[in-house]
């Protein structure tokens, strides 16, 4: 969380080569916990044939639970102008909803909590570096000051800068 950089860290395949890197945060950036984005910097010839995932996971007594995270590129963030809208879960006191974004080019954003029917319920501005990561978890509490509602969006509106925005139920 933030605009620290770890790295770079080089990995070198062979042409068709497959690797898995379990707990890349740890084994190669020597972190105990933690999120943040992961940068892969290679020639644009190289990455048409590069095939990128993660997964992100809790275990407990009960098994392995968690989600892929399909990899994004870069050029694909949005720009001032554009709104990225979060859709929170239909369910809000059963779910939990996180979200958060990727700094490409530093940015002012205002985000809003848009209730199911179109109303908004909370608003705020921030600015953000380039290379930086925030995640909020139960970002509609903790990070908007509202009362979470079944089907509420988040709408993150880009008045300057690029990033690449998620949500996660």
């Amino acid at each position: 969380q933030g605009s620290s950089v770890l790295g770079p860290v080089e990995v070198v395949l062979q042409a068709r080569q497959t690797i898995s890197i379990a707990d890349v945060a740890h084994t190669k950036f020597g972190l105990a916990s933690g999120n943040g984005a992961l940068v892969i910097a290679v020639t644009d010839r190289d990455a048409k044939s590069l095939a990128v995932t993660s997964r992100t996971f809790n275990t407990s007594a009960s098994g392995e639970f968690g989600q892929d995270i399909p990899s994004v590129d870069a050029n694909a963030a949005l720009r001032a102008g554009d709104i990225a809208a979060l859709s929170g879960p239909a369910a809000a006191a059963t779910n939990r909803f996180n979200f958060g974004l990727y700094v490409t080019e530093a940015a002012s954003i205002e985000w809003q909590v848009v209730r199911a029917n179109g109303t908004v319920a909370a608003s705020r501005t921030e600015g953000y570096v380039a290379g930086m990561h925030a995640q909020y978890n139960g970002g509609i509490e903790s990070f908007l000051g509202a009362t979470a509602q079944d089907n509420d969006t988040v709408h993150a509106r880009i008045h300057s800068g690029r990033a690449i925005f998620y949500g996660s139920i």
